[in-house]
């Protein structure tokens, strides 16, 4: 609670009031996550990302796991009926400590954790303190000292999802990050954040996949021309993009640093200082192919399209002309 006080640059005592019932009730670990500034960066507009992951919650990958705890509710990932990237989860198990977090929808025969339902009901929690929460997207929200704050909900996983194992072999055959940094990315698992595809008649019971950790560890292992590329790219989004009218929205930081993990790993060209300049440009050439072709791929399952939903039509022609 410390570290996240000091984070947040608020004071310890007024960030302890708003969480202590939430927090010490329904969530394992409260941590700063990727926002700008947990990244290393100040910009005026900078924000930190407070993910919150539910505790007495376990998300396995087969219905039969070994070192399943019978305290803790255990869902069963799904992946058959949902897009490259989002999951179903299947309650296979709950005990009655976790009737108080239930947010369970039933489709067929079956009991799914509904990404809708848990939002709600969690922002519903009143702090002993009289603090109040809203939902907001997938996030529970309140204000502290006149700052709006998003607690991300998320659900973890200790494995490393199938679907994400092509990401990780890529990694390998490229040599970067170094092989004890991978080693750790995949011991992290993967957590899953309540939101659907926006595409799916089922979004509420569906959850994206989210490599958060194993972001933040690539992240940390840039070397500074990379780390450069990408706060310039930021910038760009910041100052450029999102100060125009037509194509403000269209474009995110996540955007921005997918861009520079998939240059790290398919470019030949050296990430070295004299190289700045043409590292950046093979970004932006990069960003105007996925625009032109209407195909985002996230970094870590390019199955999952990030632009799906998102920009085609008048809105891809807006920026192609931009």
């Amino acid at each position: 609670m410390t570290q996240l006080s000091t984070s947040l640059g608020l004071d310890k005592t007024v960030v302890e009031l708003i969480f202590q019932n939430i927090a010490e009730k329904f969530f394992a670990n409260l941590f700063v996550d990727s926002g700008s500034r947990a990244e290393g960066f100040d910009f005026q507009s900078s924000d930190f990302d407070i993910m919150c992951v539910l505790k007495d919650v376990n998300v396995i990958q087969r219905a039969i796991q070994e070192n399943m705890s019978e305290s803790s509710m255990i869902l069963s990932m799904e992946t058959g009926n949902t897009r490259p990237g989002f999951v179903r989860l299947k309650a296979l198990y709950y005990p009655l400590q976790c009737s108080g977090i239930i947010g369970l929808r039933k489709l067929g025969q079956e009991y799914y954790m509904s990404s809708n339902k848990l939002v709600e009901l969690l922002s519903s929690v009143n702090n002993r303190n009289g603090v109040s929460f809203r939902p907001h997207g997938p996030c529970i929200s309140s204000t502290i000292e006149a700052t709006d704050l998003d607690l991300a909900i998320t659900l973890s996983s200790e494995t490393w999802p199938m679907e994400a194992v092509g990401c990780v072999q890529r990694l390998l055959r490229r040599r970067w990050p170094s092989d004890d940094v991978i080693t750790n990315m995949v011991s992290d698992g993967c957590l899953f954040v309540p939101v659907g595809c926006k595409m799916s008649p089922d979004a509420d019971v569906e959850w994206r996949m989210s490599f958060s950790l194993a972001e933040e560890r690539l992240v940390r292992f840039m070397n500074h021309t990379q780390f450069l590329t990408y706060g310039l790219l930021k910038l760009f989004l910041k100052e450029v993009v999102e100060e125009n009218d037509e194509t403000r929205g269209f474009l995110c930081s996540y955007f921005m640093k997918t861009l520079v993990f998939w240059e790290i790993i398919e470019s030949d060209i050296p990430w070295t200082p004299s190289c700045l300049l043409q590292n950046v440009w093979n970004c932006f050439r990069r960003l105007l192919s996925w625009i032109s072709n209407g195909y985002c791929p996230n970094f870590f399952i390019p199955e999952n399209n990030m632009f799906c939903g998102k920009i085609h039509g008048r809105d891809k022609q807006t920026l192609l002309s931009f």
